[in-house]
């Protein structure tokens, strides 16, 4: 199978924004430096490109980068001071009991564990989530952190009672089979199944920012990469939607 490379969403003088598969290292692995990375990449777009932000190596979608000091720091700043928008769409099980709210719960890195927890001595942590789709034990919700904590969007879902539908770290499965939504599903030629999803369903899909050098406000898309699209389109077909923004 051949590894999908990140595509170029947005580029001029100061930006460079990509689109990044999942499965890929944001920047450069610290032990493994040959590992393909996305911020190497875009230095073959634009020699100075530095990334301004990073993705999990799971998550898919926008991943900023500026290319020259002067665009760099004023994007820096934009992230420091939360004046930049990210919106994330996430597959989880269950479904919220509102259809839109805010999850506001502190929280703590375990590092022994490599783990981060609820905690009432963590940092203060604010996601905003509203529900795009609804099916009968799943959910497709969009998700807007209002701040940048280590798995921040993962442990705010389990914590109110919705994990992703992959996420063996906080409380989903390793993968996401078919099988697991139709009842009667059978195995061709008695193969081994494959799965439909089998990274954290977690895509980066909007980010707005205001332009280092213009001030206008930009605002960019990335559709929802296949493995996500396939089980939306799965869940479509077993489990009819109840609602659908």
């Amino acid at each position: 199978m051949r590894r999908q490379k990140p595509t170029i969403v947005y580029q001029d003088e100061d930006i460079l924004v990509m689109d990044k598969p999942a499965g890929m290292l944001s920047v450069p692995d610290r032990y493994d430096t040959s590992l393909t990375n996305v911020a190497e990449l875009a230095t073959r777009v634009v020699a100075t490109a530095r990334p301004l932000h990073r993705l999990d190596r799971g998550t898919s979608g926008l991943m900023a980068f500026g290319l020259h000091l002067d665009a760099f720091r004023n994007m820096s700043l934009q992230f420091e001071e939360r004046t930049i928008d990210k919106e994330y769409l996430a597959l989880c099980h269950g479904c919220p009991t509102k259809s839109e709210g805010e999850i506001d719960k502190p929280l703590m890195l375990l590092r022994a564990k490599n783990q981060v927890v609820v905690h009432p001595k963590g940092k203060s942590s604010l996601s905003q989530y509203s529900v795009v789709q609804k099916w009968q034990n799943h959910v497709l919700l969009s998700i807007t952190p209002q701040t940048g904590r280590t798995h921040q969007i993962r442990v705010h879902l389990q914590s109110i009672g919705c994990p992703l539908i992959v996420d063996s770290l906080y409380g989903g499965l390793e993968a996401f089979y078919l099988s697991q939504i139709k009842s009667r599903y059978r195995s061709g030629s008695q193969k081994e199944e494959r799965p439909l999803l089998s990274r954290t369903p977690l895509h980066a899909h909007r980010l707005q920012f205001d332009h280092p050098s213009t001030k206008k406000r930009i605002d960019l898309t990335a559709p929802l990469p296949k493995d996500m699209k396939a089980v939306r389109y799965q869940l479509d077909k077993i489990q009819a939607p109840t609602l659908r923004r």
